[in-house]
């Protein structure tokens, strides 16, 4: 990974090939919106990437992350390797980062200081995200692996947007956990949202609703 930036923060993506054009054009917005910022830009990615002469003076950090483990097989199917990948960034990054904000691909980026997200207090959770959708549709909701697994009606994060405590996160042992749940569980809920939710048991703290356009 290169280093052309000596923060302690990052703004992070993980991506494949396809969604690399997407990505970088989330950073570019961010970057407008954020003309002072005090972080850095990763994208996570074991595909043969190049950053393009526009982006260079955004000092973007190319990262290649290391092997899923093969016992995770049912959640690359469902989820593809690159989703997996920011289960991995807290342990990966952690001795230079402190803060991770990950963001998936896919999302038009219209406001927001990111900055204040980096210093937000998560209490001694290791993540930080907003409800999954289902919680807004029922008040009494009960996510179906929660329910399935014989958990109670637990509050259940999406995982396209996380603030993430290195610190915490490994010392909680986040993404060991939700690997592990692929030895658990059926593969029917061995996509990353689900490990990942599994793993915690709601202990995430909960971030006030984002209005994303995916």
């Amino acid at each position: 990974m290169t280093d052309p930036e000596k923060h302690d923060c990052a703004v992070a993506f993980c991506v494949d090939r396809t969604f690399y054009p997407f990505s970088l054009f989330m950073i570019w917005q961010i970057s407008q919106l954020n003309p002072h910022r005090q972080f850095d830009f990763v994208i996570a990615s074991q595909d043969d990437l190049v950053v393009p002469d526009w982006a260079k003076p955004l000092g973007i950090l190319l990262h290649r992350p290391g092997a899923v483990p093969e016992y995770a097989r049912h959640a690359r199917l469902k989820s593809t390797a690159s989703n997996l990948f920011r289960l991995m960034l807290a342990r990966e990054l952690g001795d230079r980062y402190r803060r991770i904000i990950y963001m998936d691909s896919d999302i038009h980026v219209a406001g927001g200081d990111l900055g204040r997200l980096m210093e937000i207090d998560l209490g001694p959770h290791p993540i930080g995200a907003v409800l999954d959708y289902i919680h807004f549709i029922r008040a009494d909701s009960h996510a179906e692996q929660y329910r399935v697994s014989g958990l109670p009606a637990l509050p259940y994060l999406n995982s396209g947007f996380q603030v993430i405590d290195t610190k915490a996160h490994l010392q909680q042992e986040v993404e060991r956990g939700a690997f592990d749940m692929c030895k658990t569980y059926t593969k029917r809920f061995a996509g990353d949202q689900a490990i990942l939710n599994l793993a915690l048991r709601g202990n995430f703290a909960q971030l006030a609703v984002l209005e994303l356009a995916a």
